[in-house]
């Protein structure tokens, strides 16, 4: 399975993932029926151009994710909807260039983050 995802706001994160749905089923409270799956995404991240008197600054990054979880089909809910809950550890770098004038400087920085995700996915047909 692949996805992709947009994130706005002061940054602009944009990425493809794919997953591995496992055929072995995990029953929550021995009546809901999920899959597992585990996977890896690569993510784009662009920050906003910011200008000073006699010069800018931009950004922007990229990395990779981890992530894994269990993935509920919609037949509890709608048959059009699935659930969702997962794990990610994210991975990137970061870059800061400063223009002023004739004189230019790039800034790296390693970034990461755990987290904990939770979506509703509704599938047309």
């Amino acid at each position: 399975m692949t996805s992709g995802h947009v994130g706005l706001g002061s940054f602009t994160i944009y990425g493809v993932r794919g997953d591995y749905v496992f055929s072995n089923e995990v029953k929550l409270y021995n009546r809901y029926r999920t899959k597992p799956y585990a996977g890896l995404g690569y993510t784009f991240i662009k920050g906003p151009e910011e200008s000073f008197a006699g010069g800018s600054v931009k950004t922007d990054g990229s990395g990779f994710d981890v992530h894994a979880g269990l993935f509920m089909p919609g037949q509890y809910i709608y048959k059009n909807v699935a659930l969702r809950a997962e794990i990610a550890y994210s991975m990137a770098t970061v870059e800061a260039t400063a223009n002023a004038g004739p004189i230019q400087t790039t800034v790296s920085a390693d970034y990461s983050s755990l987290g904990f995700g939770f979506g509703v996915y509704y599938f047309f047909e």
